[in-house]
């Protein structure tokens, strides 16, 4: 190992490298060393906005040197990236504004004399690809007591997540180190935005967890039938052959609905939008009310504030 990767892989080391940069080229490191300057020096740089973002650029580009990186090399991968993933053009112009940032800063280091993401463009505002699903309480009753009935180990994963609002991979990640019988906190962590978010637990969910905890030696919370932890793709085709044997009035639901269903139902029991905002872990109130802030004066039953 060379005294630069000696030193690099210490927080003291980037730190001597962000201060003494002239005395490297800066063109010759790989961009994983060169995200890591970037962001040591731009501590609220949007390139860490989305973790999972992130790690899919670093994976797929990490390795090489920045001169090899092509308007038409960075195009293609995220367009596969988009398929791999179901985004809409919106989304992907949100994750494009997030790489910019990198780029604006390699310009601005003079490390590009072109910014290779300029000439890619996503419509923010493009029609979405599918309507959003919204379920009420009593669709999400059928679909619990139909998974019950259908497959116990889908019922139990499927409950925790209607009954937290979290994102899927949130709760596939969850341990037994992540929850708190004793204070009745559930905490998620490796979310979307990077940062721990802890919630307390309804009384089912409390219950329900318990009763896993008791069956369940393992590391992971939500085991499959093998006795080994749930992966997207086993939900997601699980969720299929469930569908096709319990319909639900021709709701095409999936996963991410859910959320969506919890963030309405939220909002229209007269949960408040800053509350919404750190149970479902949003970085900013303005995502949350972009998402979520277009509830219809119709849904609000008994809107008079009077009593008389």
């Amino acid at each position: 190992m060379t005294k630069f990767n000696q030193q690099f892989y210490t927080k003291s080391g980037i730190e001597y490298i962000s201060k003494n940069k002239s005395l490297y080229q800066l063109q010759n490191f790989k961009i994983k060393t060169l995200v890591k300057i970037h962001l040591f020096e731009s501590n609220e740089s949007n390139l860490k906005q989305r973790k999972n973002h992130l790690l899919a650029f670093l994976k797929e580009f990490g390795d090489l040197k920045i001169n090899s990186i092509s308007t038409e090399l960075l195009y293609c991968w995220l367009i596969k990236y988009q398929r791999e993933n179901d985004y809409s053009e919106k989304n992907m112009s949100h994750i494009k504004c997030q790489y910019n940032h990198f780029f604006r800063w390699l310009l601005k280091m003079k490390v590009l004399d072109f910014n290779p993401l300029s000439k890619i463009k996503f419509k923010q505002n493009a029609t979405p690809k599918r309507d959003r699903v919204i379920l009420s309480p009593s669709e999400l009753f059928t679909i619990l007591s139909s998974l019950k009935a259908y497959n116990t180990y889908l019922h139990k994963y499927f409950y925790t997540l209607i009954h937290t609002g979290a994102r899927m991979s949130e709760v596939l990640n969850l341990k037994w180190s992540d929850i708190d019988f004793h204070t009745n906190r559930l905490t998620f962590r490796e979310t979307k935005n990077g940062e721990d978010r802890s919630i307390d637990m309804p009384i089912g969910l409390f219950n329900l967890l318990q009763d896993i905890e008791s069956k369940n030696n393992k590391e992971h919370v939500f085991l499959n039938q093998k006795n080994l932890p749930f992966t997207k793709q086993q939900i997601h085709r699980a969720l299929r052959k469930f569908k096709k044997s319990y319909p639900l009035n021709n709701k095409d639901w999936r996963c991410h609905d859910l959320r969506h269903s919890y963030a309405y139902n939220f909002l229209k029991k007269g949960g408040e939008m800053y509350q919404l905002k750190a149970i479902l872990g949003h970085k900013s109130i303005k995502l949350t009310i972009d998402l979520y802030g277009s509830l219809k004066s119709y849904d609000i039953k008994d809107p008079s504030p009077y009593d008389f």
